[in-house]
């Protein structure tokens, strides 16, 4: 049920926030004040942010059927994994988890490629494989441009 207040609160937050700041949000207002404290728009935005994210994080919880985040550290992780090289040399090369502190430099992939959907139809099979007048199987004619690539289905 609370779930529910928070998606309809902010609801209501993105539909009415924007009638209550008029040309303000055309005129960037400084985020401080004179007394330190942000001014109602950034108070607003920030709240609008927080239940967003709030309301991002029940979803994915109840879709997990967790009542609260789990708390797993990678020491965990490495003890309750089975010892399998290929995972742990995996995670160790792209840090999956994220919980340590060294910087990783960002690889760029030079590998492209472009997918392409050919669909054919079946066509009649000679008389030889054919049973009682029924095909026995289908006959695909591919031309060398298919040929030449790697078949799915």
């Amino acid at each position: 049920m609370h779930l529910i207040q928070v998606l309809i609160y902010m609801g209501f937050m993105v539909a009415f926030g924007p009638l209550g700041l008029g040309d303000q949000t055309a005129h960037h207002q400084s985020p401080a004040t004179d007394d330190g404290e942000q001014c109602s728009t950034c108070e607003v935005r920030q709240q609008i942010k927080n239940m967003r994210l709030h309301a991002i994080k029940s979803q994915i919880l109840s879709k997990l059927r967790l009542k609260h985040a789990p708390n797993i550290s990678r020491d965990v992780v490495k003890q309750l994994l089975p010892k399998a090289p290929p995972l742990q040399k995996l995670l160790d090369q792209y840090d999956v988890l994220g919980d340590d502190n060294k910087d990783g430099v960002m690889e760029e992939d030079d590998d492209h490629a472009t997918t392409e959907t050919i669909m054919t139809m079946a066509t009649e099979p000679e008389s030889i494989v054919q049973i009682d007048g029924k095909p026995k199987c289908c006959f695909f004619s591919f031309n060398s441009k298919i040929q030449a690539n790697r078949i799915v289905r």
